[in-house]
């Protein structure tokens, strides 16, 4: 069940094997053609899209339920420390050697990761995301409508508002850069985060 249907989502798609090439770039779209559009390139990262959408309504069912939403952040803070403990590692060496310690964790997972910067062209403080968040307000992650630059390695959508709601920002494809989300009309508006599997 896909649960946003309005046309206000961007697609960044990488449709060749070179990270070197430029994504494709598709705005304003609805999320069915987000998927629609991916499907027509690669069919196995659209049923990962579909999976995934299918999560985030059922986690907009149990929100209403407060002991459910108190367990789901429980396991989300198990991941969240393995993402704080790479966000360490990523401070203050060089982006290119980020890019070489997120390639190196990549061989051993196959879920799409994503580092949000404060500021853009990937300055400022950057938060590495490997799974599922849904308030970038929660610890350790206080990055609520923050990200204004991303790079990413495979699937991944960042959402406007907590809980995976409001317009989505998917990035599929091997490696992306893009150093400046006042692009796409999505700088310092990101508060949830989700890898597309």
């Amino acid at each position: 069940m896909i649960t946003q249907h309005e046309a206000n989502n961007v697609l960044a798609l990488q449709v060749s094997g070179s990270t070197d090439a430029p994504p494709e770039i598709h705005t304003d779209v609805a999320v069915e053609e987000c998927i629609e559009i991916v499907a027509k390139t690669d069919e196995a990262a659209a049923a990962k899209m579909r999976a995934t959408e299918a999560k985030f309504a059922e986690i907009e069912k149990l929100a209403g339920d407060p002991d459910k939403v108190v367990e789901y952040y429980e396991l989300q803070v198990a991941g969240a420390r393995r993402d704080e403990l790479l966000t360490r590692k990523l401070q203050n060496i060089p982006h290119e050697e980020q890019q070489k310690l997120v390639d190196a964790w990549h061989l051993v997972g196959d879920v799409g990761s994503m580092i949000c910067y404060h500021g853009y062209r990937w300055s400022g403080r950057g938060v590495f995301f490997t799974g599922t968040w849904p308030n970038f307000n929660w610890f350790p992650y206080d990055c609520n409508d923050a990200a204004s630059s991303v790079k990413a390695w495979g699937p991944n959508v960042l959402c406007e508002h907590s809980w995976y709601r409001g317009r989505r920002f998917y990035a599929i494809g091997t490696y992306m850069e893009f150093q400046d989300l006042r692009d796409f009309g999505f700088d310092n508006l990101a508060s949830s985060y989700a890898p597309v599997a």
